[in-house]
């Protein structure tokens, strides 16, 4: 295995780096989830009042769905660990 890059950036700063990641992307979700249930609430009220029709799953259940499933492709932890892994690892090679 070759450590050059991650003995050059720091391991500090390779933690600090995913941390911020995750961070970013939960809030990501949290804010595409926030809007598609105000919407979807929006309409549903809309919807209600004139007899229409309306989505009742919320995007969150979309994405748990989705969750799920991904989590059920066979793959070990280990397999996972390894990709991600290997991904960083990639990412860390072209910089």
């Amino acid at each position: 295995m070759n450590f050059e890059l991650l003995e050059l950036l720091g391991i500090g700063y390779v933690i600090d780096h995913c941390v911020s990641f995750f961070h970013k992307k939960s809030e990501e979700k949290a804010y595409k989830v926030y809007v598609t249930d105000v919407l979807r609430l929006t309409l549903e009220n809309t919807a209600k009042q004139t007899q229409g029709s309306y989505i009742e799953k919320r995007f969150a259940d979309f994405l748990e769905l989705q969750e799920n499933i991904s989590e059920d492709d066979g793959k070990s932890e280990e397999e996972m660990a390894e990709e991600v892994i290997s991904d960083i690892r990639n990412k860390l090679g072209r910089l």
